[in-house]
């Protein structure tokens, strides 16, 4: 039975995408923006799959939700880190407000690090599945935000 938590979640998530892709895609018309969330999402969850089915490390045991597939690295926590990062970066781009800047900064670190403490909690991932997000996504955030300056300049 699904929770009404994460009905919540699902509808937050897919409200936010929402309003990034009318922002971006209708108002802004910035489609270098576009291209990287594009990019990062499907490129994130197909390098992942392929990370998963090459290392094929099993979940741990007693997990509090049912969780199929394998472990590492942690796909939740990937997705939600290149997520989240675009997402503070296009309200720190857009916004003139330095406090709205530092919320969406924070807001977006705080739910990127629930995110990822979720997975480890529920435990349906190794910790180790989570840090290796922190680098693998990290670096992957980096290499998403420089081809967007190229792009756009």
């Amino acid at each position: 039975m699904i929770k009404p938590f994460w009905i919540a979640a699902v509808l937050l998530c897919l409200l936010l995408f929402l309003l990034l892709g009318h922002e971006v895609w209708i108002i802004k018309r910035d489609y270098p923006l576009v291209a990287l969330f594009s990019i990062g999402m499907g490129g994130t969850d197909l390098m992942n799959g392929m990370i998963k089915n090459q290392i094929q490390r099993q979940r741990p045991d007693h997990q509090l939700v049912e969780a199929s597939g394998f472990s590492f690295p942690s796909g939740h926590a990937m997705v939600g880190l290149i997520f989240f990062s675009i997402l503070a970066y296009l309200v720190i781009k857009e916004v003139k407000r330095t406090s709205l800047k530092w919320v969406a900064g924070t807001g977006s670190f705080f739910l990127i690090l629930l995110i990822w403490l979720s997975r480890i909690a529920m435990n349906v991932h190794y910790p180790t599945d989570v840090l290796a997000v922190y680098a693998l996504g990290g670096a992957i955030t980096i290499i998403l935000f420089n081809l967007y300056r190229v792009l756009v300049q």
